[in-house]
């Protein structure tokens, strides 16, 4: 089970006060699924168990980052979609026409994430992209502060999560998970996980390549980007996350 869904239930046992705290050596215990935001994260869990769509999305609003001057939440349903330009490379001593689809974005505000304690910048979900790239899937966060290269220590947990909806079929989650030892990747469906390219960091930015074949035959799907920090002391467990957009889901066309 990945790191993002494990600091996600530890955040919402603290929400509950259930959760005291964590002994500086502990590893986080084994989570279900990806959860929403805040206070609500029980009643999705709850809703996921029996196989329950959660309920409406709450009004978004629209936030100036770009876009004629707007401000507050951006949810872009229909964000980005259909195939647009193509690039080449180079294969067999010709280029070769490679697709590169639009890129399917949606925006967040500052200051709305959800915390306990102390939680730094790079939390804090600014903007998320998704397009095909030739044969890759890519992927992109950015945030309001500068990504770490890598946790200060073991007890300390940072993650970006992409959950990818098919209309037919398992979601898939992509997650990009921080260390001592700086990032790694994984793609997950079902109890099935597996490791990718190391992620780039660029300032506030980083950025994930999949392969696209981790989508199969699907043309069409619906996402979400969400962070999670987390950070456990002997008496105290501080964390912090944050969903883009906040409520509902972006279209992505190949």
């Amino acid at each position: 089970m990945n790191t993002h869904r494990i600091t996600r239930a530890l955040a919402a046992l603290v929400v509950a006060g259930t959760l005291v705290s964590c002994a500086a050596d502990a590893e986080p215990p084994a989570a279900g699924e990806r959860e929403g935001k805040g206070k609500a994260a029980h009643q999705k869990r709850a809703d996921r168990k029996h196989g329950h769509q959660h309920g409406a999305a709450k009004p978004a609003q629209a936030r100036n980052h770009g876009n004629g001057g707007k401000s507050g939440k951006s949810v872009q349903a229909a964000g980005g979609g259909a195939t647009g330009s193509t690039g080449s490379t180079e294969a067999d001593g010709g280029p070769v026409a490679q697709p590169v689809s639009r890129p399917s974005c949606t925006t967040d505000a500052s200051g709305d994430t959800e915390s306990s304690g102390a939680a730094p910048s790079s939390v804090d979900v600014s903007r998320g992209c998704l397009r095909t790239n030739g044969a890759q899937l890519r992927l992109e966060a950015s945030a309001l502060g500068a990504i770490p290269a890598r946790m200060p220590d073991r007890d300390t947990h940072l993650s970006y999560g992409f959950t990818l909806m098919q209309h037919a079929g398992s979601t898939i989650y992509v997650d990009a998970q921080a260390t001592t030892g700086g990032w790694t990747a994984y793609v997950s469906r079902g109890h099935g996980q597996r490791e990718v390219g190391a992620p780039a960091v660029h300032g506030d930015r980083i950025v994930l390549l999949v392969p696209l074949a981790v989508l199969g035959d699907t043309r069409r799907l619906q996402w979400t980007l969400e962070s999670s920090w987390l950070q456990s002391r002997p008496l105290s467990t501080s964390y912090s996350f944050d969903s883009a957009p906040n409520g509902g889901a972006v279209r992505f066309d190949r």
